[in-house]
């Protein structure tokens, strides 16, 4: 029977349809890089729980700047770090784009926690609460305020917190499983 081909058709039922849809939707989940699988994971979750993050830390950063009446720049480290990983947590990516979504919203939680403190001071001041305070000081005064008394070493920590939310709102690779194979064999071929 050499030189004939027979073809045949293999039918499925819906459980293995149904098994081959699902195993192509995971498939698309993820990027081959070389011989790397690379997830692309959620950037809306990333975003979201980035964003939420962000905004958390930095009303516990403005509670404990107004409690203790000093910044305390490690502060900055500690939201980078948070926003890092929940945007890690919440996208599951292991592309760049994971880190730079970690970076932007840890700066921006910086920004706002530096805000908010402002508005803290401020209605702490006029013993008022923070939302009456928002009537005696419109955000471009905040804002002004922010930047008159920015240094340096706040520059610094905005960039730390930047780089922290950067490198941990990426998924690590998984390490890959090395096996011993045996070499290939090449086969008899027979005159």
């Amino acid at each position: 029977m050499e030189g004939q081909h027979t073809n045949t058709e293999t039918t499925s039922t819906p459980e293995q349809e149904s098994t081959v849809s699902h195993s192509y939707i995971a498939a698309n989940d993820q990027q081959m890089v070389g011989n790397i699988a690379v997830n692309q994971g959620s950037i809306a979750k990333a975003v979201i729980l980035g964003l939420l993050a962000s905004v958390g830390s930095a009303v516990i950063w403005a509670l404990i700047t107004v409690a203790t009446e000093y910044q305390i720049g490690y502060m900055a480290l500690a939201l980078g770090f948070a926003v890092g990983f929940a945007v890690r947590f919440g996208g599951k990516g292991q592309t760049p784009i994971f880190g730079v979504i970690g970076a932007i919203l840890a700066v921006l939680g910086c920004f706002l926690g530096n805000y908010f403190s402002v508005l803290g001071f401020i209605a702490k001041q006029l013993e008022v609460g923070v939302f009456q305070a928002l009537q005696y000081a419109p955000p471009n005064l905040v804002v002004e305020t922010i930047f008159d008394t920015a240094g340096p070493i706040d520059l610094l920590f905005y960039a730390l917190a930047g780089y922290e939310g950067f490198k941990f709102g990426i998924m690590p690779q998984p390490e890959p499983d090395l096996v011993e194979v045996d070499p290939p064999v090449a086969p008899n071929s027979q005159p």
